[in-house]
């Protein structure tokens, strides 16, 4: 494959591999059959990955194209090359031993000396091929995603059109957020303004797909957490009765309980063969090593450094409300981009597709010198998908134009409806935000 060429020492070991297993035919020698057998499957493995495999790929289109890629077949080759080099070898060790600075001389020369620093990652544009290709989960459709998942992949970012659910806005609690990263997130839950009689608990459903290691907690008491709708969303039931003044709930990612077991039970069979192994001395050394990597990881994984987290508790119309904003406090230069995420909760069902923005004012709030809008969570959560007590975060980048003064800039979000133009109509308490604009915070822009 042009991409990912068959090297020197491999073509040099093919091409030793197979009059080898000619020879070995012609003496009636048994090491020709698994010889030929390997050196065949090389073969035919890097004939697939060439162009004259093409009228195979045509004809075999349904099953091959789960492959997506032709040089996924030099997986095959790597092995047959494998077992071709084991066979050969361990009939003639010298040959091993002569070839072994061969090997090591091929390995040196390949490698190349690279920077540490990670590039620079283009989220916005992996989001809009994903979005192009429908390519929900990973590199190709459905991949990874969870097995509850009910809803087609490749329709996941179109349109809803199911009935509106029967939840009111006024039966969902309070919410505020007090802090979020990637696997850990705190909210202030209050009590609803107005509960709905012999309603004691209310669904509360978060934008991610439900996984057994998601944990979650109210005023410190374990919540159960399940899948819900057919995207399979992490959920939870929220009790009604909230002390007045607000109850503490908590998200955290951990470990499930199946893989508790597997790690203690792990931790057993180290322990154990230590002990049968090497004596009893080393049984405290697999403990405190082991004990010492699942400390590690529990840790690393539990509280990431967050972003700065602002209130907003704005209401776009009747159906959601913009808990909070996340952008970094630190000064910025004409040119750098700005990350801003957005924590929404729905209050009420549409099935209508609204648009979401975020723009960077001049000094004076009149012009917008930078902005970015369109369907939500990049495209592949439109309004019309969102669910009544859904919290959905999404992030959007905006670049600061190169010719920007310094200063202290505004910067606004709100929802819009596309045709005909128009932004929904916004309000902060009893207050109505002019043209449906929500003030998110001041960016300070400063000299380069």
């Amino acid at each position: 494959a042009a991409d990912h060429p068959l090297g020197l020492l491999s073509i040099i070991l093919l091409l030793i591999a197979l009059p080898v297993a000619g020879y070995a035919w012609l003496q009636h020698d048994r090491l020709w059959r698994p010889l030929a057998f390997f050196a065949g499957l090389t073969v035919a493995a890097l004939f697939m990955t060439t162009e004259l495999s093409g009228g195979i790929w045509r004809t075999l289109h349904n099953p091959l194209s789960f492959l997506q890629y032709p040089w996924r077949f030099m997986t095959l080759a790597a092995l047959g090359l494998a077992m071709c080099a084991a066979i050969v070898f361990q009939r003639r060790q010298g040959l091993a031993l002569a070839a072994l600075p061969l090997v090591v001389l091929h390995s040196l020369l390949g490698l190349q000396p690279v920077a540490t620093r990670a590039p620079t990652a283009d989220s916005p544009a992996m989001w809009a091929n994903d979005f192009m290709t429908r390519q929900i989960g990973a590199t190709w459709t459905a991949e990874y995603v969870p097995w509850w998942v009910r809803s087609d992949r490749t329709a996941i970012p179109l349109s809803l059109h199911t009935p509106l659910s029967e939840s009111a806005a006024s039966n969902l609690p309070s919410f505020s957020l007090l802090d979020a990263n990637y696997t850990h997130s705190r909210y202030r839950a209050t009590p609803a303004a107005s509960i709905r009689a012999g309603m004691d608990t209310v669904l509360l459903r978060f934008h991610q797909f439900y996984l057994p290691q998601w944990h979650a907690t109210l005023a410190g008491k374990p919540l159960v957490t399940f899948p819900d709708t057919e995207l399979g969303l992490l959920s939870v039931e929220i009790p009604m009765n909230l002390s007045a003044g607000g109850d503490v709930l908590e998200l955290n990612f951990g470990m499930s309980d199946m893989e508790r077991f597997a790690a203690l039970l792990s931790l057993a069979v180290g322990v154990a063969a230590a002990w049968l192994w090497r004596g009893w001395w080393l049984a405290p050394a697999a403990l405190l090593v082991l004990g010492l990597s699942v400390f590690s990881l529990a840790a690393s994984a539990s509280h990431a450094q967050a972003e700065p987290i602002l209130s907003s508790h704005a209401t776009v119309s009747d159906l959601a409300e913009l808990l909070a904003v996340r952008v970094d406090a630190h000064p910025y230069r004409a040119g750098d981009t700005l990350r801003v995420t957005l924590t929404w909760i729905v209050r009420s069902e549409t099935r209508e597709d609204f648009k979401s923005f975020v723009q960077l004012l001049d000094a004076g709030g009149t012009q917008a010198i930078a902005q970015s809008d369109g369907d939500p969570v990049g495209g592949f959560t439109p309004t019309s998908q969102w669910r009544s007590g859904e919290i959905v975060e999404e992030t959007r980048e905006l670049r600061i134009p190169p010719d920007t003064g310094p200063g202290t800039l505004p910067l606004i979000a709100g929802l819009y409806r596309l045709q005909p133009l128009q932004n929904l109509p916004a309000a902060r308490g009893a207050e109505t935000l002019p043209d449906g604009r929500i003030p998110l915070a001041e960016i300070q822009v400063v000299n380069r």
